[in-house]
């Protein structure tokens, strides 16, 4: 199913690869029963129908990263459901292998997958950790200041 912009003043399109933030309005809805977005909210969308405890952090990684996980709240039959299932299967499996190929890097705290494209090595995740990406080291733990010394990585 298309998401579209929970907001009733502008309803705009919102393509997967953004993971449920409008281009237009900036506000997030979340993918799977198209209401505003709500981490930690009632649960329904959160936690998925997954095999194992490993599936569902992956799937919360994944989320963490913006990368988009599909279904819908409320699928009917347990075939549309065992569905869906195999697909965040698929997603998990084709994002490991482009961190992988890609040579992504995991935050320290939350494991969130994180590709630096341009600029310095000063990260800040999703879940608000600090870190450096080139040496893997929590940001104030070792020397990245200017002018104190390089880090190791």
């Amino acid at each position: 199913l298309a998401t579209y912009c929970h907001d009733a003043k502008c309803g705009a399109f919102i393509p997967d690869i953004l993971g449920g933030k409008c281009r237009k309005c900036r506000k997030r809805t979340c993918e799977r029963c198209k209401a505003g977005f709500h981490i930690g909210e009632g649960g329904d969308c959160r936690e998925l129908d997954l095999d194992t405890a490993e599936e569902r952090a992956e799937v919360r990684r994944m989320e963490a990263m913006g990368v988009p996980v599909g279904g819908t709240a409320r699928e009917g039959s347990k075939k549309e459901s065992r569905s869906r299932v195999e697909r965040e299967k698929e997603m998990c499996a084709f994002t490991r292998g482009l961190m992988k190929e890609r040579g992504w890097k995991r935050c320290p705290r939350c494991k969130a997958g994180v590709e630096k494209v341009e600029g310095c090595s000063h990260m800040i995740c999703v879940c608000g950790c600090e870190w450096c990406y080139r040496c893997w080291s929590v940001w104030g733990r070792a020397s990245h200041r200017i002018g104190v010394g390089a880090c190791a990585g």
